[in-house]
């Protein structure tokens, strides 16, 4: 019946150039979707996007290219606008012969993405060490609010000592339509190294979803929220005491909808992997009891959107034989749950990347990476909410 409800092709999925990567979906502050992904373009790199609005998918577009880009299966760029109309894209590229020293690039454009303005970092600790992780979060119609992992604390140790004995701080900056910084600052001084960041806007300001580092090594998901303008201190959503001493790779994500906020993340805490969502109202800084939502064997890579007042669909990645699968589930606030369904079968390794979701008003979309080494392209899709228990 889903199928039935949308039968346009063209409208329900969008299929990158064969070898496109990395893919990244954004609700833009002018409410349509932005899909954005990584392409090889001579000897480097392009970033491209399309916008999904109510007239289906938009041609594809180029932001920049350039030949000294990090480029990475689970730190990728992103695209999204402002209320105004004003676009902003980062990418990330090499600041130093370090295999994992690189910069931010963040960029904006005033005129539809026709041109774009000269690249800038937002950070100025001028060290030659990792900076990245990034989500973009469009404030108001003219603000950009940027969240990042930063390791500047880090400079002058090599990579594993960096991650034995200095930490990755959480960072933010923010901006306003032209481009012009307003704010920035430090959030928490001691993170996970290596695992994607999530913000919205929630009814009290905005909140950072991350994985913490405890002196313990202890590495469980917390939240920083900005309430009457100050930043408050950092919440754990759920204590599962996931001790680990090296960075899983397996960020949190957030979504939130009027006064609602869902979380979903991995732990692999007691050596169970899991999939955990929950729910918490208002700011979000206090979230009720985590449900577990995979049958086992997942690999995590989540994401979350709510469907409404209610309940969410969660994805993720599990094992499936010798494959990976993409599945999602819908589960309401009280707990109960629907059946899981799996939308694609994938490679297991990290060429699958990290697939990527957003609601837009009636409509789910959901992007991942297809293929292996030889053939990788990015594929997305679109199914009605209303199919999925709205």
């Amino acid at each position: 019946l889903s199928a039935c409800a949308d039968a346009d092709p063209a409208r329900q999925q969008f299929l990158a150039p064969p070898g496109s990567m990395a893919p990244e979906i954004n609700i833009g502050g002018d409410g349509r979707a932005y899909l954005s992904w990584l392409e090889k373009s001579g000897s480097g790199h392009a970033l491209r996007y399309a916008v999904y609005d109510d007239a289906g998918w938009g041609v594809a577009r180029t932001v920049a290219q350039g030949g000294n880009w990090f480029v990475n299966w689970a730190d990728f760029p992103s695209v999204t606008t402002l209320g105004n109309g004003t676009l902003a894209a980062q990418w990330l590229q090499r600041s130093g012969e370090v295999g994992h020293a690189y910069d931010i690039a963040l960029t904006f454009s005033r005129d539809g993405g026709a041109t774009w303005d000269a690249p800038f970092t937002p950070h100025d600790d001028g060290t030659e060490t990792q900076h990245g992780f990034v989500t973009l979060l469009p404030s108001g119609s003219d603000r950009l609010q940027l969240f990042w992992l930063d390791g500047r604390n880090t400079s002058g140790h090599d990579e594993v000592s960096a991650e034995l004995h200095s930490a990755m701080t959480l960072r933010f900056a923010e901006y306003d339509g032209q481009g012009k910084i307003v704010d920035a600052g430090e959030l928490d001084a001691r993170t996970c190294s290596c695992c994607q960041t999530s913000a919205v806007n929630t009814s009290s300001g905005p909140l950072v979803a991350y994985r913490d580092r405890t002196a313990e090594e202890i590495r469980d998901i917390v939240t920083v929220s900005r309430n009457n303008g100050r930043w408050q201190e950092p919440q754990l959503v759920a204590q599962d005491g996931w001790h680990i001493e090296a960075c899983p790779v397996n960020g949190p994500s957030l979504d939130a909808r009027e006064s609602i906020v869902a979380g979903a993340w991995f732990t692999g805490a007691g050596d169970v992997p899991k999939v955990q969502v929950a729910f918490a109202d208002g700011d979000g800084r206090n979230f009720g009891t985590p449900r577990r939502v995979d049958a086992g064997r997942a690999l995590g890579r989540v994401d979350v959107v709510l469907l409404g007042s209610e309940s969410a669909l969660v994805s993720w990645v599990e094992l499936a034989g010798d494959q990976a699968q993409v599945v999602w589930r819908q589960i309401h606030r009280d707990g109960r749950m629907g059946v899981p369904e799996t939308l694609v079968r994938l490679d297991p390794s990290r060429l699958s990347g990290f697939p990527r979701m957003v609601r837009r008003g009636d409509d789910v979309l959901i992007a991942w990476t297809e293929g292996d080494a030889k053939a990788r392209q990015v594929r997305a899709i679109v199914r009605p909410a209303r199919s999925l228990g709205l």
